[in-house]
């Protein structure tokens, strides 16, 4: 349950605080004391563990709002979690839905999603010639462009994948800096940096913040965002349909989401990190009561 995972997260600080040297396996202890994970790094464990089984890209992705709702402190989880980008062991994503609302994902994860969505995009253009019909005008141009160009695209993915993502960790790139660091690979060749640019645009790698940037994408993370938006509002509309606003979480588990296939407990904790809703333990188990307006 929510609950049980919580004080599972909250264990690993104690444990830390319980970790002390003596004089003759000072190395020992301080050596286990940093191997223990942190209060954060538990808690993305646990997250991706318990990602939804679903059939749909792009796999597992959680949420700083999920992190906040398995950890006490806030401020040390941001900056863990800013550690951890820099360090390139996650990667971060600026989602368009609320102000200062972010997505992470396993690097290890990002870069299998990025090569799944660039097959998909080199299976398209495998079939692109046998068809009549362009899905797209969009799609007809940049499979031309591929088609002319001798390099086989898999490699400008790889490219991606080992060369940008451990150099630029941040949200987001300078579209000069991405220019600059295709053009280097294309050896002064501006034709094909453009194309190069428009292929990984295309596939779902970058989307433009403006005409100066672009942010990191998730590749084919259209219909997972579209569930959570719906799942939200759905939990939502049933708490302020219920009575006194509250409802046992193993009420609201019983009855699966319309809308969304991400589980109640992926929307709760979501929830409970952007503060909609709060919890509260009872003998019956946690309650689940919207939050009032602050």
């Amino acid at each position: 349950t929510y609950a049980y995972s919580c004080r599972k997260v909250m264990s690993f600080s104690r444990l830390k605080r319980r970790v002390t040297p003596t004089t003759d396996t000072s190395v020992v202890s301080d050596d286990l004391a940093d191997f223990l994970p942190s209060d954060t790094q538990a808690a993305l464990h646990l997250l991706r563990s318990q990602f939804p089984a679903i059939a749909v890209p792009p796999g597992p992705v959680f949420f700083k709002t999920q992190v906040y709702s398995l950890v006490s402190d806030r401020t040390a989880a941001d900056r863990e979690l800013d550690e951890l980008r820099r360090q390139n062991k996650i990667r971060c994503f600026k989602l368009q839905m609320r102000a200062n609302e972010y997505a992470y994902v396993d690097t290890r994860d990002y870069i299998l999603q990025l090569k799944a969505a660039g097959q998909d995009l080199l299976q398209k253009m495998e079939r692109a010639p046998k068809r009549t019909k362009m899905a797209s005008e969009r799609d007809s141009v940049v499979v031309a462009e591929t088609l002319q160009n001798d390099e086989d695209p898999s490699i400008l993915f790889d490219w991606v994948a080992s060369e940008l993502l451990s150099t630029h960790t941040e949200v987001s790139i300078p579209l000069v800096e991405l220019e600059r660091k295709l053009l280097e690979r294309r050896n002064g060749d501006v034709t094909g940096r453009d194309a190069d640019i428009r292929l990984l645009v295309h596939a779902g790698f970058f989307v433009a913040k403006d005409i100066h940037t672009f942010w990191f994408a998730i590749p084919r993370a259209g219909v997972f965002l579209q569930w959570l938006i719906k799942g939200r509002e759905e939990i939502l509309k049933r708490l302020k349909r219920s009575k006194f606003q509250e409802v046992l979480q193993s009420q609201l588990e019983d009855k699966p989401l319309r809308s969304s296939k991400l589980g109640v407990t992926f929307h709760i904790r979501d929830l409970l990190g952007t503060r909609d809703i709060d919890v509260i333990q009872t003998t019956s188990g946690p309650l689940i009561r919207l939050a009032s307006k602050r």
